[in-house]
């Protein structure tokens, strides 16, 4: 069996305090005469609930933990979708300038600063194709996609970013700030599916029915590792395709799961299970909130690297 210095190339440090934050390091603390570590974790924690309980808005999944909004979605009651915007600063959600056109199940994308709002239904089973921009104080319509469809992923910013697959749909269409233009196709077609990173390299995953896991490289999609746990109507946030989180989805699920730019694994559980919620930040600062049914409950998780005691059993 290899030594530990074998593998590392060097010892087994033998210190009176714990040493500086490194993932993996190993150490001898004389002084607490325990053998320690540094290992990394995620962990959620609960936030200030969003104003009006809605599921399946829109969010700025290229915001950041401290700087959200969340708009439209499937209202507390009646067919009519929501107009509302909420935006978050980190601690509490103020209601601001309303979308001009009230729709669940959006692509959407950008930052806080800057989102993009495309398609979607107005109510059940009525698509639009209407697009809106924020920034920062109010919603404007810009020019409409080409496909009206619902349920549909989206990735990037304001001025460049992806309208992917969708209800029955495989078509990926890219915003250039100025218009939509249809690219290639996604190889499994899907709905509810989750996207992360930019208009040139991007990630689509889950959705319904699938497990599938497909990375956009500005020309073509191809299959890489699959989720964990198949699933839709994820909460994500990644503002690019090798560094993305996802949590909840089907069934309402409490699962988390970290995409490292080559596979997936299972991270902390959220404290409230939930579908068709949203979410925004990086994967190891994110921040995700709403739900079905209407719920108003807001997570936020943190990655960060402990001191951990070697036990032995």
């Amino acid at each position: 069996m290899a030594t530990y210095k074998e593998i590392h190339g060097v010892n087994i440090q033998y210190r009176d305090s714990d040493a500086t934050a490194i993932e993996g390091d190993v150490w001898y603390n004389a002084f607490a005469a325990k053998l320690k570590m540094y290992a990394a974790a995620g962990s959620w924690a609960s936030g200030n609930a969003i104003n009006t309980g809605r599921a399946h808005c829109g969010s700025s999944k290229n915001g950041t933990q401290s700087a959200a909004i969340l708009f439209g979605g499937y209202p507390p009651v009646g067919p009519v979708r929501s107009r509302l915007t909420e935006e978050y600063d980190g601690t509490n959600w103020t209601e601001v300038g309303d979308i001009n056109t009230g729709r669940s199940n959006s692509a959407s994308f950008g930052t806080a600063a800057a989102s993009i709002m495309a398609s979607g239904s107005s109510r059940p089973g009525v698509h639009v194709a209407v697009v809106e921009s924020w920034n920062g104080t109010g919603w404007t319509e810009i020019a409409d996609v080409n496909s009206e469809r619902r349920e549909v992923a989206g990735c990037g910013t304001s001025t460049a970013g992806l309208a992917i697959a969708g209800y029955t749909s495989a078509l990926v269409e890219k915003w250039n700030g100025a218009s939509w233009t249809e690219v290639g196709d996604v190889n499994t077609a899907r709905a509810n599916l989750g996207g992360a990173g930019t208009s040139t390299a991007a990630l689509a995953f889950g959705g319904q029915p699938s497990d599938s896991t497909e990375e956009w490289d500005g020309s073509s999609w191809t299959e890489v590792a699959a989720l964990n746990t198949a699933r839709m109507g994820t909460g994500n946030a990644g503002p690019t395709a090798t560094a993305v989180l996802l949590a909840g989805g089907t069934g309402g699920t409490d699962k988390t799961e970290v995409w490292n730019g080559t596979a997936w694994s299972e991270d902390a559980t959220m404290g409230t299970g939930r579908t068709a919620l949203k979410g925004a930040g990086t994967s190891v600062l994110a921040v995700v909130m709403s739900g079905q049914p209407a719920m108003t409950n807001t997570e936020e998780y943190s990655f960060a690297t402990a001191v951990e005691t070697i036990a032995f059993d």
